[in-house]
């Protein structure tokens, strides 16, 4: 819903729970399309799953998320990190790194996260997994 992505401020609870579907409708729209990848579907369903166990839409087990869900994930929380939206204002891609390393690393699978930093011409050392 356009009032829901749209929202300046931060979404109540019914509304958190709405947004949470968005991977399911996603993949509910591609699901059956021939010339998409199973894991090109499969990321569309689990970009949003986190290392704790605790991401959705199924807060599946790391280990059973696959890479691909994995890089979409990462690089949708850096997208969302480093442009404007209705909520937050854009940071400069070393402000997302240092956000996403100091608060969100539960999210991610930190050697992607490494590798990402990399292609920016950066690096990190003090990661602890």
């Amino acid at each position: 819903k356009k009032e829901i992505i749209n929202k300046p401020g931060p979404l109540d609870d019914s509304e958190w729970a709405e947004m949470q579907k968005h991977s399911l409708w996603g993949w509910e729209i591609v699901k059956d399309h021939p010339e998409l990848s199973e894991r090109t579907k499969r990321a569309i369903l689990e970009h949003h799953e986190e290392k704790t166990g605790k991401g959705y839409p199924h807060q599946r087990e790391w280990k059973d998320v696959d890479l691909y869900s994995k890089i979409v994930g990462i690089s949708d929380i850096f997208n969302a990190l480093t442009t404007n939206r209705s909520y937050s204002k854009s940071r400069n891609p070393f402000e997302a790194f240092e956000l996403m390393k100091d608060k969100i690393q539960h999210k991610f699978d930190l050697d992607l996260f490494k590798a990402l930093v990399k292609i920016y011409g950066g690096q990190i050392t003090d990661l602890k997994d």
